[in-house]
């Protein structure tokens, strides 16, 4: 048989670990993979877009809702900080740009510190 050798795979991040020991304390479980901390940076990056508005009236948000929704998507494309994921910034389609995590496993080592991040592919 042959050796047995670290592997290699792609993720969407690399959640550090005080992320994920304060999820443990909040939720009491592991967090579920990236979804967690993605999710946390798309409600920081929501909040930095609506802190860029100038305050919202009452017609903002209910008969201007079109152009609120216009003008926060428009906030939202000029967000750009650091996520606990990673730097959080758009394109010009509104799509994030993101680099991808490079995960190594490497075997040989106890069973909760097997996983480990590789590097970066990307912008990070």
């Amino acid at each position: 048989a042959g050796a047995i050798r670290t592997a290699y795979y792609a993720d969407h991040c690399a959640p550090p670990e005080p992320f994920l020991a304060r999820y443990r304390r909040e939720f009491g479980a592991e967090s579920d993979g990236c979804r967690a901390i993605l999710a946390y940076d798309a409600v920081q990056a929501l909040a930095a877009a609506l802190r860029a508005l100038p305050p919202l009236s009452a017609a903002d948000l209910t008969t201007d809702l079109a152009r609120t929704r216009d003008r926060t998507r428009a906030a939202l494309g000029r967000v750009s900080f650091e996520g606990v994921a990673g730097r959080i910034l758009f394109d010009e389609h509104g799509d994030v740009r993101r680099g991808v995590a490079m995960m190594a496993v490497e075997p040989g080592r106890p069973p909760g510190d097997r996983r480990r991040l590789f590097g970066w592919l990307g912008e990070h």
